[in-house]
């Protein structure tokens, strides 16, 4: 690993589960404050990998605007304030745990624990391509054994895979979505966004 870190130009530190190591050790040295970089809604903020579950893996293009908007609709929805804070048990190399939880709480200026130690066989694997679509709302109607209703500004249908056409209600079919937190394309494969 070492290695392959340095021919890359990359350089690998660590952290303990008590805070310890290389990265602690690094950061510690660090300026309390930076200068901030004015960014915009369609600024690339993350370049996530499929699991490649329809084909190869590919690289999804998420902008500021894609995780701002889920940021937003999430912390009205889940109705998170300053009082609140959470226990983050999910991994941080998944969109879920990197930025629902964390943008979320940090937009509502919750504060979060994490746990000492990740229970991988208790994790769920989600879709980096459209971050979080839908959600139960904090209060009003709940649908138990769901995913709930689509966030605000989330268009959501599900289609026959092979005609494109809406099923019926409770027909199970391909999910398609359209909003301000569905990614901005493939890194790199136009004829994919296409």
């Amino acid at each position: 690993l070492k290695t392959i870190a340095q021919t890359a130009g990359a350089q690998i530190l660590t952290l303990g589960p008590n805070g310890e190591g290389s990265f602690a050790d690094a950061a510690s040295t660090e300026p309390k404050t930076c200068r901030i970089t004015q960014r915009s809604s369609r600024d690339l903020a993350a370049l996530l990998y499929t699991s490649g579950t329809t084909g190869r893996s590919k690289g999804a293009t998420l902008s500021q605007g894609n995780l701002l908007s889920n940021a937003e609709a999430l912390t009205e929805l889940w109705q998170f304030t300053a009082h609140d804070t959470l226990f983050h048990a999910l991994p941080i190399f998944h969109t879920h745990g990197l930025f629902f939880a964390n943008n979320v709480t940090l937009s509502g200026g919750g504060a979060m624990m994490f746990p000492p130690k990740l229970d991988v066989e208790k994790m769920i694997n989600g879709l980096p391509e459209t971050n979080m679509s839908t959600s139960n709302p904090y209060s009003g109607e709940r649908r138990a054994g769901s995913v709930g209703f689509p966030l605000p500004g989330v268009d959501l249908k599900i289609t026959d895979p092979n005609t494109g056409i809406v099923v019926p209600q409770g027909g199970i079919g391909g999910i398609e979505v359209r909003g301000a937190n569905v990614f901005q394309g493939y890194w790199n494969m136009p004829e994919k966004n296409r």
